[in-house]
């Protein structure tokens, strides 16, 4: 440390001759490109924070055998219930079927799709 201290105009005449120089090396494209690397680094980070952060869902309950709940219930209801289930259970065959749900040339019954839901 130095034995005297310094005036305050001493230490203000010392700081006005630092200056940064006019151009950042690389010019605007460093620039740009080291703002988007930022922003890059910080979308990675807020991903990376939502993905632990963010409720999951635990793994649904065993559902009950599909004759108890679809007795007493119309045919919609059913192909309702047995699609849910369908999904739930077997979401390779759900999406194999997805294609053809709303097709008018090709109805599921509720017939197919119990056997699809017992295939193992």
């Amino acid at each position: 440390m130095a034995d005297r201290a310094l005036s305050e105009e001493a230490m203000l005449s010392g700081l006005r001759g630092i200056h940064l120089p006019p151009d950042p090396p690389g010019g605007p494209l460093a620039e740009i490109a080291a703002a988007a690397g930022f922003g890059l680094l910080l979308a990675l980070l807020i991903a990376t924070l939502l993905r632990v952060f963010t409720f999951r869902r635990t793994p649904a309950a065993a559902a009950p055998d599909p004759e108890k709940i679809l007795s007493g219930r119309n045919e919609g209801e059913q192909r309702t219930l047995l699609l849910h289930a369908l999904k739930a259970r077997k979401p390779e065959a759900f999406h194999r079927l997805k294609s053809s749900l709303y097709r008018p040339d090709t109805p599921l019954d509720t017939a197919s799709l119990l056997r699809e839901l017992r295939d193992d």
